[in-house]
């Protein structure tokens, strides 16, 4: 070999996209969505970093009203196919009391929100955390929208009121979880560092929802009048 040559080394191989989170965070994040809902709902499951920008430092023209219209809208979606199966006045009253209930849990879980993200060292403000908020509830009621016309097959094809409770919990629960996710992505790509307390939150968000949704029952039975149900703890309802 020639002394005044220099070795060649193999360049190491790029790592997959796929695997790659902080990569597709950081891809689109120069390019903030229109502000219209299409565009919105596109990055919302696309190009989350540009939903993050516009959330971030959108100021006035960020997309967090349109977020959580957008995430009432998806859940009163959903709440016509829970509605479907007792039939009556539930078919439009069902999808009012999920949106309701829905967006009162989250407004219920924003300061905790907001105080865990401060604790974990975040630099957000509390509008920019209702606008991720916002992203999270979007995300979670597009899944269940999307999981819709499997939950109508079930309407359609049983009578069991303690299976198609089952069943609507499960695809809530994978919404959920995947929204709770992304919330967890964005906020440690926009602070550098994870955020432990969101486990906390998420746990606290979760009991809220399910309390919320014994607070406004019956959903899955017949409409028996706008009053509250009586007091009764989740777990017991379902138990019972």
């Amino acid at each position: 070999m020639n002394a005044t040559q220099t070795p060649t080394v193999p360049a190491l191989p790029p790592l997959p996209l796929a695997t790659d989170a902080m990569w597709r965070w950081g891809h689109d994040y120069d390019t903030p969505p229109p502000a219209t809902i299409g565009a919105i709902l596109d990055a919302l499951l696309k190009r989350p970093g540009a939903l993050l920008r516009g959330v971030v430092d959108g100021g006035v023209n960020a997309p967090t009203a349109r977020l959580w219209l957008l995430a009432a809208f998806g859940m009163a979606l959903y709440g016509l196919v829970v509605g479907i199966f007792p039939g009556g006045r539930q078919v439009w009253v069902a999808p009012l009391k999920l949106a309701a209930g829905m967006l009162l849990a989250a407004v219920i879980c924003w300061p905790s929100l907001y105080i865990l993200v401060c604790l974990g060292g975040g630099k957000q403000s509390p509008w920019q955390v209702a606008g991720l908020l916002g992203c999270t509830l979007a995300l979670m009621t597009t899944l269940m929208v999307g999981f819709a016309p499997v939950a109508w097959i079930f309407t359609q094809s049983t009578r069991e009121a303690a299976f198609m409770g089952t069943l609507h919990l499960l695809m809530w629960v994978v919404g959920c979880l995947f929204a709770l996710r992304r919330l967890g992505d964005g906020l440690r790509f926009l602070n550098g560092r994870g955020m432990p307390t969101l486990v906390l939150w998420g746990f606290v968000f979760v009991l809220v929802s399910l309390q919320m949704t014994t607070t406004l029952r019956p959903l899955l039975g017949p409409f028996t009048g706008w009053q509250l149900a009586p007091r009764e703890f989740f777990l017991q309802h379902w138990f019972d």
